[in-house]
């Protein structure tokens, strides 16, 4: 049995889906230092790292499409966990993160 609460996207697949979404939420996952370096555009950051990262990632809609990723794939799936725990029924993973999109 399956257990996994979100799927898992491809680079090209992910983008591809973002954009067909109307008013989804693309979420970036990484610290503020990563963000301000690079994000995707449009993009909103909530650190998963931060110690009220559940507390905002709460605030936000659960009905909405969430596109969610980090430089190499980990904290995102951390995020869709407990994004799904949380009652996200709308979860989708960029598979290796930001350097696979840089390598597609």
């Amino acid at each position: 049995m399956n257990k996994t609460r979100f799927q898992h996207l491809m680079p090209a697949t992910f983008l591809e889906m973002s954009k067909q979404n109307a008013g989804c939420i693309l979420l970036d996952v990484r610290t503020s230092t990563e963000y301000a370096d690079f994000h995707l555009e449009e993009s909103l950051n909530i650190d998963i790292k931060n110690p009220d990262f559940v507390e905002e990632i709460n605030e936000l809609d659960k009905t909405k499409h969430y596109f969610v990723y980090c430089r190499i794939g980990m904290r995102s799936v951390n995020a869709c966990n407990y994004m799904a725990m949380l009652g996200f029924k709308n979860l989708y993973n960029l598979k290796g993160g930001l350097e696979a999109l840089e390598n597609k």
